[in-house]
């Protein structure tokens, strides 16, 4: 989930059954609740949208939509404006419209990719996938596992930074970096020891964090390197930060949402406890009982 153009509320509804990102008023009303507006992408504005993970919007509101099935990121042009349905049913909010599959892929002559793709998978004829794409090698294309499908581990979340949409190959670890303008793989961040199986992004400022399967990494993407900023983790996945500089994440196996507080004299962080704890029915019944995704802060 992600605030978006409009200053509205974008989420990713995937199932086995619904395949939507969502849109919602991006504030309150005096409940607290956010109200629905519409469904901004799904399989019926791309067949390429099945079982979305992340959302993205670019300087020009062009939106991008990574999903874990098809293992491609999609792009629509921007939002339509909408009204909120339940107050005035008369004014639906309009879908998005795909953008043309990028130039790049284009230019590769390798067959019809699916409508909208803006980075293609290493293996498109994944089962469940019609129709189906043309394989993308690696490193241009996202790698998939298994390779035939169906897709148990492969495209996760992105971010848009200086002309770039940063994408989570998971299955490939590592966050491959595309131009915004063509779709062109331009460069990646590896490590052999440091990134394993990449999720989620999170950008503050000039640093990209991203989550590894038992850390939590930084990358500068002014020197372009990398280091640990959390380690000993279970399952992190969602982040973010408070207005305070202090840091959240998601355990997903632990159902927990965790806090590292900033510490503004030594400009350092502390080590991670619990904020928000599992469901627990004595102890901690207004806990998470189910696995805790993404994050953002309002």
């Amino acid at each position: 989930m992600k605030f978006g153009p409009n200053g509205y509320l974008y989420m990713a509804n995937g199932s086995d059954k619904t395949n939507q990102v969502l849109v919602y008023t991006g504030s309150g009303d005096s409940d607290g609740a956010y109200n629905f507006i519409g469904a901004y992408a799904g399989p019926t504005v791309s067949p390429a949208i099945s079982h979305p993970f992340g959302v993205a919007f670019d300087t020009n509101n062009n939106g991008y939509i990574s999903s874990q099935d098809t293992n491609v990121v999609t792009a629509l042009g921007p939002p339509n404006t909408g009204v909120a349905c339940d107050t005035n049913p008369q004014s639906p909010y309009v879908p998005g419209t795909p953008l043309a599959v990028a130039s790049y892929l284009q230019g590769l002559n390798l067959g019809t990719f699916l409508t909208g793709t803006f980075v293609a998978s290493s293996y498109g004829a994944l089962a469940g996938v019609s129709p189906a794409p043309p394989n993308v090698p690696q490193p241009q294309g996202l790698d998939v596992d298994p390779p035939t499908g169906p897709a148990s581990h492969s495209v996760r979340d992105m971010v848009v930074y200086n002309g770039l949409l940063y994408v989570c190959d998971e299955p490939g670890n590592a966050v491959k970096a595309y131009s915004l303008a063509t779709g062109q793989l331009q460069s990646e961040v590896t490590s052999a020891t440091l990134l394993n199986g990449p999720g989620h992004l999170l950008l503050n400022g000039d640093d990209l964090y991203i989550t590894s399967s038992g850390s939590i990494l930084v990358y500068d993407l002014t020197s372009n390197a990398l280091s640990t900023f959390l380690s000993g983790l279970n399952s992190p996945a969602g982040m973010a930060f408070d207005s305070s500089s202090n840091f959240y994440f998601a355990d997903r196996t632990g159902n927990a949402i965790y806090q590292s507080l900033y510490d503004s004299k030594k400009k350092s962080y502390g080590a991670p406890t619990i904020f928000i704890p599992p469901y627990d029915k004595k102890h901690a019944p207004d806990g998470l009982k189910d696995d805790p995704e993404f994050l953002v802060h309002v």
